[in-house]
């Protein structure tokens, strides 16, 4: 028998009024909705918002009560909690909420797109979206040439290990986003999106690593890279 239809999310914002209240309270909810669409690979509705308003006054509290409307709904699949989540989900939650520098403001706008990608059913679409997700991680204002190869390679020197199978990985991947965009080569299957995605996780979490090793520009990782090409 099943107990719970939902989980229930309760966020506490202070603001100077109602409408600011429920932006505020909604993005802090799309914040926790993206890190659980980034670890579990899948979508997680918001279905409604309630919102209550409590005013300090002589005696106690005042409380008046808002609705923000209905969000669509979509059934979705059964997941465990995994405890082995937990320092991730606080790191990512630190990461979203307070950022502090030019990659964290990158990763943030990657788990935006990672969890937008997560609600839609076009395949392709979602392939686009996971290609925009790693270019927005990896370029900066100086990638505006050969991004496909810029990706591979930063992609590949990210990682210690299987430099080359990353780096063709990426090149392939690639390229299939560019034949869809362009309307040409096979269409985008379920094998891809899994794929492109195991590809987009872990440049993510090597970014996360990246930055909390001192890391807070993509100047600062060009460099790292720059110095790793050359020992090799």
């Amino acid at each position: 028998m099943w107990r719970k239809a939902s989980a229930f999310l309760h966020v506490q914002v202070k603001t100077k009024n109602w409408n600011d209240a429920i932006d505020e309270s909604h993005k802090v909810a799309e914040t926790s909705a993206s890190i659980l669409s980034f670890l579990y690979r899948a979508h997680f509705p918001i279905l409604e918002g309630q919102f209550l308003s409590g005013d300090k006054i002589k005696g106690g509290n005042r409380t008046s009560h808002g609705y923000s409307g209905e969000y669509y709904y979509k059934r979705g699949t059964t997941f465990n909690f995994k405890p082995e989540f937990e320092k991730e989900i606080s790191l990512l939650t630190d990461i979203l909420t307070k950022p502090k520098s030019r990659i964290d403001n990158k990763i943030n706008n990657a788990l935006s797109l990672f969890n937008l990608q997560t609600s839609i059913l076009d395949g392709g679409t979602r392939y686009v979206l996971l290609a925009t997700c790693l270019e927005s991680l990896l370029l900066d204002k100086n990638d505006r040439d050969y991004l496909r190869w810029r990706l591979a390679e930063k992609s590949a020197f990210l990682f210690a290990q299987n430099r080359k199978e990353i780096y063709n990985k990426v090149k392939k991947t690639y390229d299939k986003r560019s034949s869809f965009v362009h309307g040409s080569g096979e269409p985008i299957c379920i094998a891809d999106l899994n794929n492109m995605q195991d590809i987009v996780v872990s440049i993510m979490r090597r970014m996360v690593e990246l930055r909390n090793e001192g890391f807070d520009t993509m100047e600062k990782i060009d460099e790292y890279i720059t110095e790793l090409k050359f020992r090799e």
